[in-house]
């Protein structure tokens, strides 16, 4: 039995996953997606109300969009920030060189639950655009 929380869940990842896959259409698509120079901070949600599985969930997407980029300073540069009660920085734009770099960073990403502060999370993911 599918709890309705997972379906619901479910619609916001794909809502999210739609808006990603709209704003990679510009790319080339070759043996990896060429968006020259980008600079991409995820911001995601670590309250009590997000379970572990469905950040892993999150994270094996936000790792099969790094892939698929051409990632260092003269492509793609990724971030990630979360929040709960407070907002957290995961890692900055320029800390990974390549695509393995920025997934093992994804990967090492765990939960840490409290309340949803999502205004902290935007100021941080905001900073981390400024660095």
């Amino acid at each position: 039995m599918v709890r309705l929380t997972s379906i619901s869940y479910l619609l916001r990842f794909l809502k999210t996953s739609l808006y990603a896959s709209h704003l990679l259409a510009g790319c080339v698509q070759e043996e990896e997606l060429i968006c020259g120079k980008s600079d991409i901070v995820w911001i995601t949600d670590h309250s009590s109300s997000i379970a572990q599985w469905q950040l892993d969930l999150l994270f094996d997407f936000q790792a099969t969009v790094v892939e698929s980029t051409n990632v260092g300073p003269d492509g793609t540069q990724y971030g990630q920030v979360g929040f709960s009660d407070d907002s957290f920085n995961n890692f900055n734009l320029n800390d990974c060189g390549d695509s393995g770099c920025a997934v093992d960073e994804i990967k090492s990403i765990r939960l840490q639950p409290g309340a949803t502060n999502l205004a902290s999370g935007i100021r941080e993911g905001r900073d981390v655009l400024a660095r």
